[in-house]
C-alpha cells in the first residue's frame, strides 16, 4: 500500500484546527433544561384551562339535572294535590311522611338551596344562581318549564 503524505487531497481544509477527541461528559445543558421547562409550563397552562372549563360546564350540567329532578318532584306534587306547593319544603319535609317527594333539601353544586318561583296557573319557575350566588345574571341556570311557558 502506498502512502502519500503531503498530497493537499487528503490534509483537512483547516490545518490548524486540532480535531476534538476528547468526549463531552453526560448530562443536558442548561439551556436544554430551560427549554424542557418550558414546553412542561406551557402544557400544564392549556390542561390546566382545559380542566377549569370542563369543571365549569360540568357543574353548570349538575344544576340542570338538579332543577330537573325538582320539576318531577313538583309535578308529581301536583298531580297528587291539584295545586302547586307552597315552597319546596313540603317537597322533603311533608305533613305525612308517605307524602315525600324529595328525600332530602335540593341543592345546587356551589351549595346553595334551588330557588321556587310559582306563577298563574299551573306555572312555576326553579333556578339556581349559579357560581356567584346572586340573582340574575349569565351565569344563572333556569329551569326549562320557564322556556316552555314563555313560548305559550
Amino acid at each position: 500500500m502506498i502512502r502519500v503524505q503531503n498530497n493537499p487531497l487528503m490534509q483537512e481544509k483547516n490545518p490548524m484546527r486540532k480535531r476534538n477527541t476528547q468526549r463531552r461528559p453526560g448530562g443536558f445543558t442548561l439551556m436544554e433544561i430551560m427549554l424542557v421547562m418550558a414546553i412542561l409550563v406551557v402544557l400544564a397552562s392549556a390542561s390546566g384551562l382545559a380542566y377549569m372549563s370542563f369543571h365549569k360546564r360540568a357543574l353548570k350540567s349538575a344544576a340542570k339535572d338538579g332543577i330537573r329532578t325538582v320539576e318531577i318532584a313538583v309535578d308529581a306534587y301536583l298531580l297528587d294535590n291539584g295545586h302547586l306547593p307552597e315552597n319546596l319544603t313540603i317537597l322533603y319535609e311533608p305533613a305525612d311522611q308517605d307524602e315525600r317527594y324529595l328525600n332530602a333539601p335540593a341543592i345546587d353544586p356551589w351549595g346553595q338551596e334551588y330557588y321556587y318561583e310559582q306563577g298563574a296557573g299551573e306555572d312555576f319557575l326553579i333556578r339556581s344562581n349559579g357560581p356567584d350566588k346572586t340573582q340574575g345574571g349569565d351565569d344563572d341556570v333556569r329551569s326549562s318549564k320557564e322556556t316552555q311557558n314563555a313560548n305559550r
